[in-house]
């Protein structure tokens, strides 16, 4: 057969992968980003985990990430999806409103949203164009902060093999495919605070991750996503162990009647009544360099400015800092210890905690990747940074952005991607001809799709407040779009004429799915 006809096949079959896939599957490029709270960066080493391993040694693997200051979960999640810091972003934990005193947390919309100038990458991508869909499975903050079009909020009686069903539903959607779609499970995170990060109960979370992974591996092939699917796993911190004989008893050092304090545990930030500022101060100081005891006080001016954290209105003018496996005995502690008394869970130690300096290795975390837009067997030995994560996001979308856009670094992500995605972002000529002339015809026939796709999306806008789609409902208001739905979905096996005998042995090779949350 001629090189002639090898290209015009080549161009049909294109051609007719478009049109098929445009009914159900997004013409943009599509990422899956999914966080497992918690997951050191040794704890791909603990256990035998059989899909990890694969993933680690079979397409990009980057050892160490390094979260931001403070290394908690909302902070980090946060970074990830906005590629800026704690200082920026302004979710550093609960604050106290100066004009009124009233406490705000994490329940509270302006808990996460400090500034109109942050904009996540589920906005971004939305953004860019029409046919453009993000969603948040569970993702911290999601929901308060410029809600893309499927938001499922945190819900921890979903099983997590029902929240992969909703999230390939999102992607195979037939008005509304996401592109884009943040995940995040607890896990190991929970166990590592309950029982500390060396016990079995994490590992026993870590296999479970696995088999999710592998479930999620068998999804993709159902459904033939393989080669149009990325996939990111990654995490948003350590964690490091804390004997029981670590906790700090600040009452000891000052009079519990002089100050409160912000937390979370193992960074406090410290609020003295009035009149009492410079007394509560030296104290602190007094019990960390006099007394000896494991933290570090921080006036706001001698933050350090590695952590990019000390400029915000919320951050107070007094810091505490525990050293690396040393906790507060606050009073949101001692509630959480009773708590694990009556459940008759762990109440005596060795806990796990974070929050902690991210210089320290055990605050790190893994990311692995595979997808069309990563590279095979490859391991990227630079440290990289949280805020890094929506520089690969973007890259991996192409979304336009300013190389000051954000506070990550994408020189530090560029060398994860494939070598055609690499090319595409450096400028260069790269796929030759014919490459160009298949994808102009390929754009051109699914430009025709997407005109449809748009003029209907415009005349459902204006003709409908709320609508029920393959089992999710969505309200609309000129603003966004809020998932409302907090129900289990109906199984893949819904869509694409698969039967369900066919779905049943093709989604139980090998590793049974995971039972739950």
């Amino acid at each position: 057969m001629g090189s002639r006809q090898l290209r015009f096949q080549l161009l049909l079959l294109l051609l007719a992968g478009c049109s098929l896939r445009a009914g159900g599957l997004s013409q943009q490029p599509i990422l899956l980003v999914l966080s497992l709270d918690g997951f050191r960066y040794d704890y791909l080493s603990r256990a035998n985990l059989t899909h990890f391993d694969q993933l680690r040694t079979q397409w990009t693997f980057v050892p160490h990430v390094q979260p931001v200051f403070p290394s908690k979960t909302y902070p980090n999640h946060i970074s990830i999806a906005t590629g800026l810091y704690s200082e920026s972003h302004g979710v550093i934990g609960p604050f106290v409103e100066p004009e009124t005193g009233r406490l705000v947390d994490h329940n509270e919309t302006e808990f996460w949203n400090y500034s109109d100038a942050v904009q996540p990458i589920w906005v971004l991508n939305e953004a860019a164009s029409p046919d453009r869909f993000s969603g948040c499975m569970m993702w911290p903050g999601c929901s308060f902060l410029k809600p893309p079009t499927y938001v499922q909020t945190y819900n921890s009686s979903i099983a997590w093999e029902d929240q992969v069903s909703m999230v390939f539903d999102w992607l195979r959607d037939t008005e509304r495919p996401a592109n884009l779609v943040f995940w995040y499970l607890d896990q190991p995170d929970s166990a590592g605070h309950e029982y500390g990060p060396d016990s079995p109960q994490v590992s026993a979370q870590l296999q479970r991750a696995d088999r999710l992974l592998g479930y999620i591996g068998r999804t993709l092939r159902l459904f033939e996503l393989e080669q149009r699917v990325n996939l990111v796993v990654t995490s948003d911190h350590g964690m490091a162990p804390v004997p029981a004989d670590h906790l700090i008893n600040l009452d000891t050092v000052v009079s519990p009647e002089w100050y409160t304090t912000l937390g979370p545990d193992p960074v406090l930030r410290v609020l003295p009544v009035t009149g009492k500022s410079l007394a509560v101060y030296g104290l602190l100081r007094d019990g960390s360099e006099k007394l000896g005891l494991n933290y570090t006080v921080y006036l706001k001016e001698k933050i350090p400015e590695r952590w990019h954290y000390a400029n915000n209105p919320r951050v107070t003018d007094i810091l505490l800092v525990a050293d690396l496996g040393y906790m507060f005995t606050t009073a949101s502690f001692n509630r959480t210890l009773e708590y694990y008394r009556q459940m008759g869970r762990n109440g005596t130690g060795p806990y796990g905690d974070h929050g902690y300096d991210p210089a320290s290795p055990l605050m790190d975390h893994p990311l692995l990747a595979r997808g069309p837009a990563f590279r095979r067997q490859f391991v990227h030995t630079t440290r990289m940074e949280n805020v890094d994560v929506a520089w690969l996001a973007a890259l991996v979308l192409r979304l336009p952005l300013a190389d000051d856009a954000l506070n990550g670094s994408r020189l530090r992500v560029q060398p994860l991607l494939a070598p055609d995605s690499a090319a595409f972002w450096a400028g260069g000529a790269g796929a030759g001809f014919w490459t160009a002339v298949v994808l102009s015809v390929v754009f051109g026939s699914c430009v025709v799709a997407l005109v449809i796709a748009v003029i209907k999306r415009s005349v459902r806008r204006q003709s409908v407040n709320s609508s029920l789609i393959n089992g999710y409902m969505f309200r609309y208001s000129p603003v966004h779009r809020i998932h409302s739905r907090a129900e289990r979905v109906s199984a893949a096996v819904g869509h694409g004429g698969i039967d369900g005998e066919e779905a049943e042995h093709l989604l139980s090779e090998s590793t049974p799915p995971p039972t739950g949350v």
